[in-house]
């Protein structure tokens, strides 16, 4: 663990104030989508022993495709090709929540991904992937193991996985085999690969032997642990389950497969639970964040840096964790590190006059966007673009159309609101930015884009969203659209907001909501009210923005929203001091009020100017 009470203050503001519900715990491959293809390539004599396939470990190198996809050799239309790395939380699949790859070709083209394993035993083998992908789109493809192959099919579209298998693969004397997925590519085709297995099948002799063998692996990398490094409640719960692993190892030939293997997932879920004492307690700082029970291990954890651009250009400095001066990909990696998955950029139409000067704000047009996307894409973090379809600030108070946009009829909007979205997210994409949300509109309450009939705003909001879901799937990406509004602590108005979207059929799905304490009412009906939203529609919901202040005191000379005298007394249901400690403990009550919700609680974001106090310290 890294020291210093500099990372651990950001740590603890960053978890408390970051950490966010995703979708409750969902299995990987949802029942009923699951396809089996069993190819049985030659029959073969088994001994008098039971032989079977065994959950033997997994030969392939990084078949999971959860960190990167290494291991692999990919081609396309000849040349190299690097796929796409996703992970189903962020990316909105419900039927696999894991790290997969993704795979698109623009024209028609020849693939090969392919593995070769050496050093393998003689004997009887199998293999298995699991795949899902375009089913408007041609293909032509085959899982190949050896000299065996299975065709292979996505015609159950986006999200709906099967898995294939080619069974009985005689692999011989040389120890060698090559593992691959090859064919014809249509224009436009993509598909999604995860899981990909090669494992012997054993005796059950050899099945018990390499189960004990994977426990007392498992035994003695627990045992390496360092208990100061967690948290006493999840350290004390590692140290029950490795004491009962050990006791069923120490009587392992009197054991089952079953027993074995039953050690083995108990003690691998006590590890993997186990919480960094750092990022939750920084007591010796003075700071103590209370941990939100019932989180999943897939949080969303989401920070507003629009303005950073015009942070840097103003000679703002930022700095690490020993207070060396950083520059832009340093800085998002520290956010990265410190652990952050996702940042929220707002993007203006035109944010400038006629003479080119900026409107302030952070001057954030798409170009802003591009930058400060890929420096969070190249850092292994996801985006939300924040569309405000407006050249300058759009909230409950105004929503004025772009200026180039003045003057249009609502069906010249609607085109252009369509046309806008596609070439910007379009371009983001094509630079490289991991886009994996966006708000078609602002703190909506009122108006969007100069309409502000619900008839016309729906008809924005659904160019919008129909534009990002095409733009989306035309790069092989599922990316979610939220409609975004404020004052939450107004229950009746937002259930009219949600029916008005539901009467005339907006596709959107994220009902996103601002909640600023002071003036947006209690954290029991902001649960309330957003449950009721996600139980009735079957939308995600979320906090889009939040904040509170760490000081009254003017920092840069410009007067801030919350002073001494202005926004400063306390109000019912409100007890957070304005502290970095009060900031901690109001997001991470924004945290728990989320994932009060239930299953289709999914983020919360902090806003930008929080994030550099935070930041700068």
């Amino acid at each position: 663990m890294k020291s210093g009470m500099v990372k651990r203050m950001l740590a603890a503001a960053l978890a408390a104030t970051l950490i966010v519900t995703s979708a409750g715990t969902t299995d990987v491959w949802a029942a009923g989508s699951e396809e089996t293809v069993s190819v049985s390539v030659e029959e073969t004599e088994e001994s008098t022993e039971n032989v079977k396939t065994a959950s033997s470990s997994n030969l392939i190198t990084n078949g999971d495709f959860e960190t990167d996809a290494s291991g692999w050799t990919f081609l396309l239309g000849g040349g190299d090709y690097s796929p796409n790395l996703k992970k189903g939380t962020d990316t909105g699949m419900t039927n696999n929540t894991t790290g997969y790859i993704n795979i698109w070709s623009e024209n028609e083209a020849e693939f090969v991904m392919s593995q070769e394993i050496t050093g393998l035993s003689a004997g009887n083998y199998t293999a298995m992937l699991s795949i899902d992908g375009a089913n408007d789109k041609t293909a032509d493809l085959k899982f190949y193991a050896g000299d065996e192959s299975t065709v292979l099919s996505t015609e159950n579209g986006w999200n709906n996985w099967s898995t294939f298998k080619v069974e009985n693969i005689v692999v011989d004397e040389s120890g060698s085999i090559i593992i691959k997925i090859a064919g014809t590519l249509g224009a436009g085709y993509w598909f999604d690969v995860d899981d990909i297995t090669l494992t012997k099948n054993l005796s059950d002799g050899e099945e018990k032997t390499e189960a004990a063998e994977a426990l007392n692996t498992l035994i003695t990398a627990c045992e390496a642990l360092t208990e100061s490094d967690y948290t006493s409640d999840t350290w004390s719960a590692l140290q029950t389950a490795l004491t009962s692993a050990k006791a069923v190892y120490g009587d392992k030939d009197n054991k089952t497969v079953e027993e074995l293997t039953e050690a083995k997932t108990v003690l691998q879920a006590a590890k993997d639970a186990l919480v960094d004492a750092g990022i939750v307690d920084t007591g010796a700082d003075g700071i103590f964040v209370q941990k939100v029970d019932g989180l999943s291990n897939d949080f969303i954890k989401g920070v507003d840096v629009s303005s950073y651009v015009s942070l840097r250009d103003s000679g703002v400095t930022f700095k690490d964790w020993n207070g060396n001066v950083i520059g832009d990909q340093e800085f998002f990696s520290q956010l990265k590190e410190a652990g952050v998955n996702y940042v929220r950029i707002r993007v203006w139409n035109d944010p400038y006059d006629s003479n080119g000067k900026g409107y302030g704000g952070g001057n954030n047009d798409l170009a802003k966007a591009k930058k400060i996307g890929k420096w969070a894409t190249d850092a292994g973090m996801k985006v939300l673009i924040d569309f405000h379809y407006s050249d300058f600030w759009a909230d409950p108070g105004k929503q004025k159309a772009p200026k180039a946009w003045a003057g249009y009829t609502i069906d010249q909007k609607v085109t252009a609101v369509s046309d806008y979205t596609t070439a910007s997210i379009t371009e983001l994409l094509d630079a490289g930015v991991d886009v994996g949300m966006v708000q078609v509109g602002n703190e909506t309450n009122n108006g969007v884009c100069g309409e502000s009939t619900w008839e016309n705003m729906c008809r924005i909001f659904d160019a919008g969203a129909d534009a990002v879901h095409a733009a989306g799937e035309a790069k092989g990406k599922n990316i979610l659209v939220a409609v975004h509004f404020a004052n939450p602590e107004k229950s009746a108005n937002y259930a009219t907001y949600a029916k008005n979207l539901n009467t005339y059929d907006v596709s959107y799905d994220v009902f996103a909501s601002s909640y600023y304490p002071y003036w947006h009412g209690t954290l029991d009906n902001l649960t309330s009210t957003l449950k009721n939203i996600a139980d009735t529609y079957d939308k995600k919901v979320m906090v889009a923005e939040t904040s509170w202040a760490t000081s009254l005191e003017d920092g840069d000379g410009h007067e801030n929203t919350v002073r001494k005298g202005n926004n400063d007394t306390k109000v019912d249901g409100m007890d957070y001091t304005f502290s970095i400690q009060g900031q901690a403990n109001e997001v991470r009550s924004v945290i728990s009020a989320i994932n009060n919700i239930g299953d289709n609680g999914k983020q919360t974001f902090k806003r930008q100017d929080l994030l550099c106090q935070s930041a700068c310290l």
